[in-house]
């Protein structure tokens, strides 16, 4: 089973670029490393347990990077604004 990973980044500040990948869980992890050492943010989307937090938690214990877990199924609508 894979992740649908998103990368967002721009090559300037009129142009934003997307690429959608899908991938396993140790591809998201070595993509997620160098998207984090180059600040460049990402999403990652998948079936319900998946291991998409665990994930993200693995590679901020390893790298030594505080992880806050918000849910989107936990928020109002207006909590996007």
């Amino acid at each position: 089973m894979g992740f649908l990973f998103l990368i967002k980044f721009s090559t300037n500040k009129e142009k934003i670029i997307m690429t959608t990948l899908t991938l396993s869980p140790n591809q998201v992890k070595e993509r997620l490393r160098v998207a984090l050492k180059a600040n460049v943010p990402c999403f990652i989307m998948g079936s319900p347990s998946t291991a998409k937090s665990h994930t993200v938690r693995t590679i901020c214990e390893e790298e030594g990077l505080y992880m806050i877990d918000v849910r989107l199924s936990q928020m109002l609508p207006m909590d996007l604004n």
